[in-house]
């Protein structure tokens, strides 16, 4: 710990060092290494020299008295060993010697100081060695080339020491002057190599700083340093060429993102905000500077517009799936304020040029104007502009439903078929408008004597329709009592008029029985106009078994053929001739009644009675009406003779056809 301690402080104090000091310490440091190192090689060889310079000394006084240790080892006298002593004395280098016989005898010992000599042994197969600071030098002792024993020697090292002590004092006078020159040495040095370094890096700052990337520096040759300040220009050059296109792209990217009318987030790769617009600001009732940084999530939820469930955003599918996400169907944007607005929400990945994923953007839609004005759309389809009840076509639907579950469940509902009595007087009084209010109001007041799970529909002019889902027969008679007491009650103003109405019903049951919605439709028509038959104002039930009701289905069946009879013309003509019971001579010309025949699909005459009254009945009598009278004058203008002699044409028209306002118009066109 010490040491990586000790470590991470050096490299500290390395790293606080300009450029220009750790060159001069590099500089010097290198230089100072290579004297010291060179010096002590020097010293090393010096010292080595005078090593062997002594041991070769040694050995020639060595051989000088080769002689007298051969004599002394072979005669071993006192006399011979004095004399050897003697000779060792004359050598000032040697300070200790002995002499051993080959069978380990000690045969002479020489101190020059009267001390023992030191015990000590040289390394195997050494005849010199350095120990405890003193020189042992080793020399066989021969005769006739036979080996009689060995000489020791231990050499005096004051030469040695003597040098050491010369060469320290020189390197303690040179080393102030080595150093400085050193360091002047490494300061011209640093200068050369520091000197564009640190405008490099004071470019650098300057740059990072500010911004500001109109700064070029100076290339005056072609060295290392010039190539680096070229490289560096066009590098800065490059840079402010992509900054100033990098700020025109966001700047148009702003634009486009202002402008555009979707909601746009950005978020980094674990969906946290970066960017809204102003689009999703509003969408998502926050800024972007109170929303950069949290989690999307925590802005809005998404639930499901069908069930209400909360889904998972696109942004986190996105992220884990790493490709973009279109959700199919729509969804509300739960605010943090609770609120909801609906969106449709997309999800893409943002990578880098490494393919490595570095956020995703998300698309906020908002569908609820679309969605709202779909609501309008669906609903108009389905309900009447005037009352906003619903229509025909979906009055049908929902008597389908209901008569789906009658047949799969044996559900019992019933169905109401309604037509207003006396509608058609306020029409003609006062106008379509205030016929208009009436129905507004009429609509008002049946939807407060139905119940609330009860279908009510207009079906078209002054009708009605009601289906009582779940609901018995008698308790149907009650509601439709309460509907004619309300409606018989109600008194319509209108421009200081007062007018009452009324309004006959229709009722049938739907059960399991029942064939389908059309027939439904159709009987509790039927019943409607037996109730209008029967005096108005009244509730008709319908029952299979009803005679009137099967009578007047007959007649209803007989409409859908007399329409297609009337749009195709099938229709005969025939006069019968009207003669007078006293003749009178005055009268000479023609006297007839025009008489109608219809054919039918079979082309078989089918008599007026027969289809006359379903005329009547069913609003159809003022076309056939139309019909007769101008096919009458065409046929009797296209025979001029015939009409010299006519005297009296009898045409029988309704009383419905009279009574039309345009009517005597059309006849007077007509015979014009």
């Amino acid at each position: 710990m010490d040491r990586d301690r000790r470590s991470r402080f050096l490299h500290f104090r390395l790293a606080s060092l300009s450029i220009r000091a750790r060159l001069i310490a590099m500089i010097a440091g290198t230089v100072l290494l290579v004297v010291i190192t060179g010096g002590w090689l020097i010293v090393q060889y010096d010292l080595t020299r005078l090593e062997q310079q002594l041991v070769d000394e040694t050995r020639a006084a060595s051989r000088v008295l080769a002689q007298d240790f051969a004599r002394l080892l072979l005669l071993d006298t006192p006399d011979i060993a004095a004399d050897v002593v003697a000779k060792l004395s004359a050598f000032p280098m040697i300070l200790y010697a002995n002499v051993y016989a080959r069978d380990g005898r000690h045969a002479l010992h020489f101190s020059r100081d009267s001390k023992d000599f030191p015990e000590i042994t040289l390394p195997e197969g050494s005849d010199q060695a350095f120990i405890d600071q003193m020189l042992f030098v080793r020399t066989p002792v021969e005769y006739d080339r036979s080996y009689l024993g060995e000489a020791l020697f231990i050499i005096s090292t004051d030469k040695l020491n003597a040098r050491l002590v010369s060469i320290y004092q020189l390197l303690a006078y040179m080393l102030p002057g080595i150093v400085l020159l050193i360091l002047f040495a490494a300061y011209i040095l640093q200068r050369s190599f520091s000197r564009p370094l640190i405008d490099l890096a004071q470019a650098v700052r300057y740059i990072s700083e500010g911004s500001d990337y109109t700064l070029r520096l100076p290339v005056t040759d072609d060295s290392e340093f010039g190539q680096l300040f070229a490289g560096f220009n066009h590098m800065i050059e490059t840079i402010d060429h992509s900054t100033r296109q990098l700020h025109e792209q966001k700047a148009r990217l702003q634009v486009t993102l202002q402008s555009i009318a979707d909601g746009v987030i950005t978020t980094d790769h674990d969906g946290l905000i970066l960017y809204m617009n102003p689009v999703a600001e509003r969408l998502c009732a926050v800024s972007l500077e109170h929303a950069r940084g949290q989690a999307i999530e925590q802005l809005f939820r998404l639930k499901s517009t069908l069930d209400g469930q909360t889904q998972i955003n696109p942004v986190y599918q996105c992220i884990e799936q790493g490709q973009p996400v279109t959700p199919r169907e729509e969804c509300d944007l739960v605010r943090h304020n609770g609120e909801s607005i609906g969106i449709k929400e997309s999800a893409a990945p943002i990578y880098d040029a490494q393919g490595q994923l570095l956020g995703t953007i998300a698309v906020l839609v908002d569908v609820s104007v679309n969605r709202a004005m779909a609501e309008e759309l669906t609903f108009q389809a389905s309900h009447d502009t005037l009352t906003n009840l619903l229509n025909r076509r979906a009055f049908e639907q929902q008597l389908g439903i209901a008569l789906e579950s009658a047949h799969q469940r044996d559900e019992h509902h019933v169905l109401f078929y309604m037509d207003l009595d006396q509608f058609k007087v306020v029409n003609d009084t006062c106008g379509h408008a205030a016929g208009d209010d009436l129905l507004k109001q009429l609509a008002r007041l049946l939807r407060s004597k139905v119940r609330s799970g009860d279908c009510l529909a207009r079906l078209g002019g002054d009708e009605f329709g009601v289906i009582l889902m779940h609901c018995p027969t008698d308790r149907a008679m009650l509601i439709s009592e309460e509907i004619l007491s309300v409606i018989n009650d109600f008194r319509f103003e209108w421009m200081g008029e007062v007018f009452s109405v009324g309004i006959s019903i229709g009722m049938i049951a739907i059960t399991g029985s029942s064939i389908d919605a059309q027939h439904l439709l159709a009987n509790a028509d039927a019943a409607c106009y037996q109730a209008k038959d029967l005096g108005r104002n009244r509730v008709y039930v319908y029952h299979d078994e009803d005679e009137d009701m099967s009578r007047r289905r007959g007649d209803m069946a007989f409409v859908s053929r007399l329409r297609k009879v009337i749009d195709e013309g099938r229709f005969i003509l025939y006069h019968q001739p009207i003669e007078a019971i006293i003749p009178c001579p005055d009268s000479t010309g023609f006297h007839y009644e025009i008489l109608l025949r219809m054919l039918d699909e079979n082309d078989q005459i089918v008599s007026p009675h027969h289809f006359m009254p379903a005329a009547e009945r069913y609003g159809l009598i003022e076309q056939i009406d139309r019909w007769v009278v101008a096919n009458v004058i065409q046929q009797i203008s296209g025979h001029p003779e015939h009409l010299a002699k006519l005297e009296c044409c009898s045409i029988n028209l309704s009383g419905i056809s009279i009574s039309q306002e345009d009517f005597v118009d059309f006849l007077s066109e007509q015979i014009q």
